[in-house]
């Protein structure tokens, strides 16, 4: 759903005359994709996603944005832009290491209850 709505927003900026770049993708990343990952079996959870591949042919089955820009986070583009990014905020002393605890819950399922309407 979230593909479809930015599709939308992107379109109404466009044809408002604004200059859109639509750049979408997948986030790879996180304890719950880990989980996930490591759940279906999925050998190495970080290295190897094929739902990656059925997210693309979904959206253009659906027609969302065709030339929108989608983009892995473990595409080493992504990866390399990323590391420059964060370089360049270390240095301005944006990012620095700290020690700190924090509380986090991995959700058990991120599934919503089914309502019949």
């Amino acid at each position: 759903m979230e593909f479809i709505r930015a599709d939308i927003v992107a379109r109404a900026k466009k044809l408002a005359g604004f200059d859109v770049y639509f750049n979408t993708g997948t986030d790879e990343h996180g304890s719950k994709v880990y989980e996930k990952a490591k759940q279906s079996g999925d050998g190495d959870p970080g290295l190897r996603r094929p739902e990656c591949g059925q997210v693309q042919r979904d959206l253009s089955a659906l027609g969302v944005m065709p030339e929108a820009n989608f983009v892995r986070t473990t595409d080493p583009h992504h990866i390399m832009r990323a590391q420059e990014i964060l370089e360049d905020r270390r240095q301005e002393w944006f990012i620095y290491k700290k020690d700190y605890s924090i509380k986090y819950c991995v959700a058990v399922s991120s599934r919503r209850p089914t309502r019949n309407w």
